[in-house]
């Protein structure tokens, strides 16, 4: 059974979506197939993600209730559809080709930043390559990424294992995060003050995040965000505006 260090230290480009949940959507909205077809602006020799780390304190299988408890075997295997999401002019379906199950990240649990308890899931990790099916206003794509999905406290992933190991996330997704939505207690304004020390430099966000990031007082350095494109809420996450912002 491989570590997460093993596992991901052949991917180049890294996407984190703390308290995802069972959100998928990243792997639609930040695509080349997506940029392309909807013209997001982007920086000459700029790389997509080739890994999409999802955290959520809950862990995936509480997202996924009767088909873990009735079918735990085949749950999340190869042709398992971990997201369909289907609209008269969209779609999107995600299907697992592989799914490796990797070694208990033994991170640590802080009762005080969360709203949900620690559950027997907590510091699992699922390596996964999945196949997306996307249909934007009736045009068809098909195309490969892969899925890191971790069972941790965004805190405690961020500071006891990004961060002392290197590991740069450069695309960073904050979506309908804490507020009782995720399970956090706390805002995640702390995730886009430590931008030099996660590396990132795009962030896809609803706009009240990165607002927030402008004006809270704070010791750190303060990023700018200079914004690139936005869709309403009610493509994604029903929580006003999303935009993409490139960090400054």
């Amino acid at each position: 059974m491989r570590t997460v260090e093993e596992a991901i230290k052949d991917y180049k480009h890294i996407c984190w979506y703390p308290s995802a949940g069972r959100d998928f959507r990243p792997l639609l909205f930040i695509s080349d197939w997506y940029y392309r077809k909807n013209n997001v602006p982007r920086d000459i020799g700029q790389k997509l993600p080739d890994l999409f780390i999802l955290s959520d304190v809950s862990g995936l299988p509480a997202f996924y209730r009767y088909e873990y408890r009735y079918n735990r075997e085949n749950f999340c295997k190869p042709g398992f559809v971990l997201f369909d999401d289907r609209t008269h002019e969209h779609s999107t379906k995600i299907t697992v080709m592989s799914f490796e199950e990797l070694c208990n990240l033994g991170l640590s649990f802080n009762e005080d930043l969360s709203l949900r308890n620690e559950n027997s899931l907590y510091n699992s990790s699922w390596l996964m390559q999945v196949e997306v099916e996307s249909k934007i206003s009736g045009v068809i794509t098909k195309y490969k990424s892969a899925i890191l999905y971790v069972t941790v406290q965004n805190e405690a992933f961020a500071n006891e294992f990004l961060i002392p190991d290197k590991v740069k996330v450069e695309y960073q997704v904050l979506i309908r995060y804490g507020e009782g939505f995720g399970g956090a207690n706390v805002k995640p304004t702390w995730i886009l003050l430590a931008y030099e020390d996660l590396g990132i430099k795009y962030v896809v966000s609803n706009d009240r995040y990165v607002e927030w990031a402008e004006t809270e007082e704070t010791d750190k350095a303060r990023p700018s965000f200079e914004k690139l494109y936005s869709i309403d809420g009610v493509q994604w996450s029903d929580y006003g505006e999303v935009g993409w912002y490139k960090v400054r």
